[in-house]
């Protein structure tokens, strides 16, 4: 028979297993970022790919977009998504309005574009602003515009931590199979420049999304485009390389209980 300290071994090497698995299944980045993407989203582009492999991803979720076009143009409206999202911006001098690609005397664009097909409305901010849900989500994404010429940092949180999108030091990153992607690009060289950034975390659900913009020139000295947000209630699958918990788990214990049952025939 077997013994008591074996059949522990075994039970140790499934808990092992399953929190193994569990440590694997973090919350996945995605980050795409396009240059001089001259006023769209370049379908052969970075970013466009990354937000098209985010959307495969939540392919059996719920998923609601953005789009900023109900809104009229140079308002601040209190919600988004249809009423199922409050928005807030913080108390500090700045711009944080419904915006329309603009230009200069010679023609020269702020560098903020719509990113909708046949849409002409996004997002402009200069201010931090925080997005809060009355029903919790399992992933979140973005287009912004007018990162490549930005003097700050660009973060979002979600579930108390931080992600660095943009930055002095140029891109952030995110991994997402084979479209691991970085962006190190100087922040002062273009303007008008595009990244998609997006966040799935499957494990826990979250409900507010704080977008911080750090300026380092003064509160309003630049402001940044967004656009197309993505939500999703639920994600499909695990990306495929992240094992699911339960699954190691019970692989565990069914060789366990093959390994007891071949003993007692031996014995």
């Amino acid at each position: 028979m077997v013994s008591i300290q074996r059949c522990a071994r075994f039970a140790l090497t499934a808990c092992s297993l399953f929190f193994a698995g569990a440590a694997l299944a973090v919350p996945t980045t995605y980050y795409g970022f396009d240059e001089s993407p001259q006023g769209q989203v370049p379908t052969d582009g970075e970013s466009y790919a990354v937000r098209s492999q985010f959307l495969s991803d939540l392919k059996s979720g719920t998923v609601a977009g953005e789009s900023f076009e109900s809104y009229e143009y140079r308002s601040t409206p209190a919600t988004l998504f249809g009423g199922k999202a409050g928005l807030s911006v913080a108390d500090v001098q700045g711009r944080s309005q419904i915006g329309q690609e603009t230009f200069d005397d010679g023609g020269v664009s702020s560098g903020r574009f719509n990113t909708t097909p046949e849409g002409q409305y996004f997002w402009e901010s200069s201010r931090s602003f925080t997005l809060t849900f009355a029903t919790a989500i399992n992933a979140f994404g973005f287009y912004a515009t007018d990162v490549g010429d930005f003097d700050g940092l660009l973060t979002v949180t979600v579930n108390g931590e931080d992600y660095d999108v943009y930055g002095e030091t140029g891109g952030g990153t995110g991994s997402r199979g084979s479209l691991t992607t970085t962006a190190d690009t100087d922040p002062d060289s273009t303007n008008g420049s595009l990244i998609f950034w997006g966040i799935v975390d499957l494990e826990t659900a979250f409900s507010e999304i704080v977008i911080t913009i750090t300026q380092n020139q003064g509160a309003d000295a630049d402001a940044l485009g967004f656009d197309d947000l993505l939500v999703a209630t639920t994600a499909a699958q695990p990306p495929s390389e992240v094992p699911e918990p339960a699954s190691l788990a019970l692989a565990a214990f069914a060789l366990a209980g093959a390994a007891v049952a071949r003993r007692r025939r031996q014995g």
